[in-house]
C-alpha cells in the first residue's frame, strides 16, 4: 500500500500497522532493527518511539507532526512532561497495555480543546526478548475529523509541509 492509497489518519494508522505486522515473522514483538521505515515514510511525521526506562516512558523518537501538536520537540521528554490536556491516558495507558499484553492498542480521544486524537501503540523490543519500546502513531485533528478523518488529515498534512517556493538560500 502506498501513501496515496493509504491516505492519512486512521488509514495512515493502517499503513503503519501493516508495516509493523509484516516484519513480525511469527513473533509477538518487533525488534527495533526489523522496523522498515521506508514502508511508512509518508507517516513518519506522526510516528514516535517510546522507551520503557525503569517504569518511565521516554520519547526516543518523535516526528514533526508531534512537534507541531505540542509546540516543542518531544525527543528526550517523558510522558510526565506532557500537559494533562494532551490526553495522557492514551499515551501512558496505551503504551503500558501494548507492552504488557504484547498486542496492538488503538483508539480515539476527544481532547479538552476539542481536537480529536487518533492513536495507536505497537510493541517493539531492543533485544528481541522483552517488549521495552512502543511504536506509536498519533494524529491530532480538528473535531470535524470525526466525519472524514482521512480528508482532515490531508488538510493538516498540507499545513505541516514546507513549500519549496518559500525556502530561501542563506
Amino acid at each position: 500500500m502506498t501513501c496515496e492509497e493509504a491516505g492519512r489518519g486512521p488509514a495512515g494508522q493502517r499503513l503503519v500497522y501493516d508495516a509493523w505486522r509484516s516484519r513480525l515473522h511469527g513473533r509477538a514483538v518487533l525488534r527495533r532493527e526489523d522496523l522498515d521505515l521506508s514502508g511508512i515514510v509518508c507517516e513518519l511525521a506522526h510516528v514516535s518511539v517510546l522507551a520503557n526506562e525503569a517504569g518511565r516512558y521516554r520519547f526516543r523518537l518523535a516526528g514533526t507532526g508531534l512537534r507541531q501538536a505540542f509546540g516543542r520537540d518531544l525527543k528526550g521528554l517523558s510522558l510526565e512532561d506532557l500537559p494533562a490536556s494532551a490526553g495522557r491516558g492514551a499515551w501512558s495507558d496505551g503504551v503500558r497495555e501494548t507492552l504488557d499484553r504484547l498486542r496492538p492498542v488503538s483508539g480515539r480521544s476527544i481532547l479538552e480543546d476539542g481536537r480529536v486524537h487518533f492513536w495507536m501503540r505497537l510493541p517493539m523490543s531492543t533485544d528481541g526478548e522483552r517488549a521495552d519500546l512502543a511504536l506509536c502513531h498519533d494524529r491530532f485533528l480538528a473535531a470535524e475529523a470525526l466525519s472524514d478523518p482521512d480528508r482532515a488529515a490531508r488538510v493538516a498534512d498540507r499545513l505541516l509541509r514546507i513549500d519549496i517556493d518559500e525556502v530561501q538560500a542563506a
